[in-house]
């Protein structure tokens, strides 16, 4: 069986959120490939909640890590900028 599995025969989705981490720690400690499938869960819901965007390009998260939306920080002090050359010739 595996983690999802045991989580939905748990009750997991209607339990309140209070008790999900009990069931979660239950569930991690019962063996360790167990262990191992809920810290990859873990993992994968942290990453889908901290870079998934809304439908305005931005997500909650961000402002309560100080992360800026994409395109609304000012450019850092020390950003590169690229320059045009003074002529055309090829460089040797």
């Amino acid at each position: 069986m595996g983690v999802i599995d045991a989580l939905d025969q748990m009750g997991f989705a209607d339990t309140p959120v209070e008790g999900r981490e009990g069931i979660l720690n239950a569930v991690a400690a019962s063996s360790p490939e167990a262990g191992a499938g809920v810290a990859g869960l873990r993992t994968m819901m942290l990453a889908f909640s901290y870079s998934m965007v809304d439908e305005t390009g931005t997500n909650p998260f961000w402002r309560t890590i100080g992360f800026p939306a994409p395109g609304t920080a000012p450019a850092l002090p020390h950003q590169i900028t690229p320059e045009q050359a003074a002529d055309a010739e090829p460089i040797d």
